[in-house]
């Protein structure tokens, strides 16, 4: 713990025990055995008072141990909280041994983040009392493990009733599709595989339906634009493929559906990830290597600027030569 260690990690809010859309993140830095955790959250969830807590599980538990409370400000660098990286919250747990954090606002807003390989289920979060923190009161964590269970039983009864339900909606369903017309079924069968075979190693990407009118007013030096996922670098050209797995790129792109790939005229091509510019995502943009940003109409952004955050990225021929 007395390296220097430095990473961000997303928060969602949930909604009905549900994961809903992003809200914000929180940026954590070690020094010298000195943890800083600094809170970021979107305007919405401003102002408001918050308790912080991270969490480790046991038995299958989400136990939570009380970091500190902030009135969230809309200036960062009051939004700071500092703990011993080797005693989270004077519990005995070091930050390598948490799994994730949890924040709750007098609101009831319920939000959280894990950097292990399990989800959150807030109704399996319990507060963990001083006693229960150092491990001198288990009863307790015994009594929550039964709260626990008795959870878990009522979950299996509902999901025993959704998965009848499911099949019987399924056993439906494959009946009415026996009952289609075979010929029907023959003819698009063969209509894809015919379209299948003519694009060959093409990009397998959506054209913007706009592409003749939107495409130079977008980008002045851009002659044609394309609707992209992530996994089509990898056909487009192998030196683009670095962005793949970028983390602000997949963001935005499990936000909107898509990312945007532009040819300019003298043969560049531009990345763009669709978002909105405020500070807190100027800031994501940068450190993950999109820098600039293109103010454009988005569906769905009603309040903020929308666009597009891009970067001039490698040539790709593959693409160019299956467009012409």
């Amino acid at each position: 713990m007395n390296g220097y260690r430095r990473f961000i990690a997303y928060v969602y809010e949930y909604r009905n025990g549900r994961k809903a859309e992003n809200c914000g993140f929180i940026k954590l830095e070690v020094r010298e055995g000195k943890c800083t955790m600094e809170i970021h959250l979107h305007e919405e969830k401003q102002m408001e008072h918050c308790s912080i807590y991270g969490f480790i599980r046991k038995e299958g538990l989400i136990l939570g141990i009380w970091l500190g409370s902030l009135q969230i400000s809309r200036d960062p660098a009051v939004n700071v909280l500092k703990a011993d990286a080797g005693n989270m919250g004077d519990a005995g747990v070091g930050l390598d041994q948490l799994c994730g954090m949890i924040l709750e606002t007098d609101t009831g807003a319920f939000m959280g983040t894990q950097w292990d390989d399990l989800p959150i289920r807030p109704d399996h979060f319990q507060k963990l009392e001083k006693n229960e923190q150092t491990g001198q009161n288990e009863g307790a964590l015994a009594e929550i493990s039964e709260r626990k269970q008795e959870s878990e039983k009522q979950d299996n009864e509902q999901q025993k009733n959704e998965k009848q339900e499911n099949e019987q909606q399924k056993n439906k369903k494959q009946d009415n599709k026996q009952q289609k017309n075979k010929k029907q079924e023959n003819e698009q069968q063969q209509e894809g595989e015919a379209r299948k075979e003519s694009k060959g190693r093409e990009l397998q990407a959506e054209s913007i339906q706009e592409e003749a009118e939107e495409s130079p007013a977008l980008f002045p030096d851009c002659d044609q634009c394309w609707r992209i996922c992530p996994g089509d670098l990898r056909q487009i050209c192998r030196k683009n493929c670095v962005y793949c797995n970028n983390r602000f790129l997949q963001h935005g792109y499990s936000h909107f559906g898509y990312i945007l790939l532009c040819r300019q005229t003298d043969g560049q091509y531009i990345l763009g990830v669709p978002g909105i510019y405020d500070q807190q995502e100027r800031f994501m943009a940068e450190m993950f290597g999109f820098p600039w940003f293109k103010e454009w109409p988005l569906p769905g952004i009603k309040n903020g600027k929308s666009g597009y955050w891009y970067r001039i990225c490698a040539p790709c021929e593959l693409l160019l030569d299956s467009r012409r």
